[in-house]
């Protein structure tokens, strides 16, 4: 079973655009990951009320972390990493009443200083690096051995390929 990341997932789709993605993936029987981060840019983001009551009461999510922004946290120190991972915590709790279990951190990243807060705050980390294009490209000739990949619904270049990746990920 592959997790399918709905990468960089920070509300600046409209709720239907998001909803709509998720039919496909209740379509093709597949788990939709959705990896959040509460701020864009460096603003606060924008949570529709729609798209959280949407994600709460349809089945096929799993809600992971990105992160409180999309900051290169392996180079922040262990306090600051901690804080918005809290605070990313709780927003998920505010939101979808859950606390996520997955952090995939932004770039795939690692440091010494991220492994100690993810122990921390009790979460694990994923920073496994197939994007569409590599998943489709290895997965088309049998040779995936990833355990995840990941896609941003905001880029029209993945969504081309969006169809082909359920189709091949419905396959493992």
């Amino acid at each position: 079973m592959i997790t399918i990341r709905h990468d960089d997932y920070d509300f600046r789709l409209s709720p239907q655009q998001y909803m709509d993605i998720h039919k496909e993936f209740q379509k093709a029987g597949l788990t939709e990951t959705i990896a959040l981060q509460f701020t864009q840019w460096g603003r606060l983001c924008n949570v529709p009320p729609e798209i959280v009551q949407y994600i709460n009461s349809e089945p096929g999510y799993e809600i992971a972390l990105h992160g409180w922004g999309h900051f290169a946290y392996n180079e922040m120190e262990f306090d600051f990493i901690v804080r918005d991972l809290q605070a990313a915590m709780f927003s998920c709790m505010k939101y979808f009443g859950v606390y996520p279990k997955v952090w995939y951190t932004p770039w795939n990243c690692m440091s010494n200083a991220i492994e100690r807060a993810v122990a921390y705050v009790g979460m694990e980390v994923s920073n496994e690096s197939n994007d569409i294009w590599r998943f489709i490209r290895e997965a088309e000739v049998g040779k995936f051995s990833g355990k995840t990949m990941y896609f941003h619904g905001w880029k029209n270049d993945e969504m081309e390929l969006f169809p082909r990746m359920l189709e091949l990920a419905k396959q493992l």
